[in-house]
């Protein structure tokens, strides 16, 4: 982790049309890095996010995650804003979000306690594998897209990984 330029939100000087608010680690950002040929800024391993967002979207962003997650991708160029959550929800992420376009999430559901919106809101866990897109209208409403499940348990994942090299003595090189 970087701490001086990986500070959050994360933005970038290539990207300045995405802002990554995050919570967890991607643990395979030096693989991505390497694999795609990203010029990384900073030695924090959420920008690896924003790099496969910008090359291929956010389904190919999350099926290239390796790690524990909670995020959110504002991209203000296409008026975008998309949460995340890894597969088995280790990182945690709450939102409320209404009909008429109002949107707030936090990694602690009490940091939403205090929204107030005439009883048209409620809490609610982000479900673990999932995404959500968002459109941003003219006047800042956030308008649900789509909610897609990316992977569930026991899917074979599709993100880059070190490979694995038996050691002499390796109980388990023969498995």
């Amino acid at each position: 982790m970087d701490a001086l330029h990986g500070m959050q939100p994360l933005r970038l000087h290539c990207m300045d049309h995405l802002t990554l608010c995050y919570n967890g680690e991607i643990y395979n950002a030096p693989m991505v890095g390497e694999a795609y040929g990203f010029k990384y800024e900073t030695g924090c391993d959420g920008e690896a996010a924003m790099h496969l967002y910008n090359k291929g979207g956010m389904d190919f962003m999350v099926r290239q995650l390796d790690g524990v997650f909670a995020l959110c991708i504002l991209d203000t160029e296409r008026r975008k804003v998309f949460l995340a959550r890894d597969l088995y929800g280790v990182r945690p992420l709450f939102r409320v979000a209404t009909e008429d376009g109002f949107l707030a999430f936090c990694s602690e559901a009490k940091g939403l306690t205090e929204i107030s919106l005439n009883g048209k809101s409620r809490i609610e866990p982000f479900p673990p594998g999932h995404y959500e897109e968002y459109d941003l209208d003219p006047h800042g409403k956030a308008i649900l897209v789509k909610r897609v499940q990316y992977r569930s348990v026991g899917d074979v994942p599709g993100f880059i990984t070190l490979p694995v090299t038996p050691t002499a003595g390796d109980m388990f090189a023969t498995i």
